[in-house]
């Protein structure tokens, strides 16, 4: 159930455009939406907006494979992150929804690592600013894996963390969790087809003071 943290105060549009789009996505769901409107009612208001987000916009896989109790460790995450690094709390809030808050990054496990991830870092990061604070989680991802080309489906971050090993998909998914987790807007970029190989490729771009900036990729 939620905890009690420094809250962040969302206008009333976007309240009312989460809403709107819960009912919309959750009214096909009726019985797990029971389940969810019970979860929600327990929820400070802040809580239940950013649980409400995520399942405006889940795709049916996750809302039937999940439980309630597996989604909302990642707005309890990203809560106490909002309490503890103040840089989090001067975003605006269709970033903060769109680029942080965001609990999956790709077709990754959802292996509930954000709070993980949080704690991990946070030593490292507490004092910095947005931008020192990316250049230092990119060093820490960089300890953490190295590269090796694969076929099998997207390692989660913890599992990345544990093998120590994965491709480019893989990589940007355990960067973007990992700026995630400490309040940076991020963002995986794919491409199809690379220029320099008969390949597809992916990367990382992050958000800071409103300038888009990409992420020199991992050894």
């Amino acid at each position: 159930m939620s905890k009690i943290f420094m809250r962040p105060v969302f206008s009333e549009d976007i309240v009312y455009q989460v809403e709107r789009a819960y009912r919309a996505n959750m009214d096909a769901y009726p019985r797990k939406k029971r389940e969810v409107d019970a979860f929600l009612a327990e929820c400070v208001q802040e809580h239940e907006v950013c649980l409400r987000f995520y399942y405006a916009h889940m795709h049916v896989n996750d809302v039937v494979s999940f439980s309630v109790e597996q989604i909302d460790a990642y707005v309890n995450a990203t809560l106490e992150a909002y309490e503890l690094l103040p840089n989090l709390r001067s975003l605006p809030e269709e970033i903060f929804f769109s680029y942080v808050l965001a609990y999956r990054v790709n077709d990754e496990h959802l292996d509930g690592s954000r709070a993980a991830l949080l704690h991990a870092l946070l030593p490292r990061v507490r004092e910095k600013n947005a931008y020192d604070t990316v250049l230092e989680v990119n060093r820490w991802c960089c300890e953490q894996a190295s590269y090796m080309p694969s076929d099998t489906r997207t390692l989660g971050p913890l599992a990345m963390m544990k093998s120590t090993l994965g491709r480019c998909g893989e990589e940007s998914v355990f960067v973007v969790s990992a700026l995630h987790s400490v309040g940076i807007p991020t963002r995986q970029c794919y491409v199809g087809r690379w220029s320099h190989c008969d390949d597809n490729h992916a990367w990382v771009e992050v958000w800071i003071d409103g300038v888009r900036k990409s992420l020199p990729e991992l050894p």
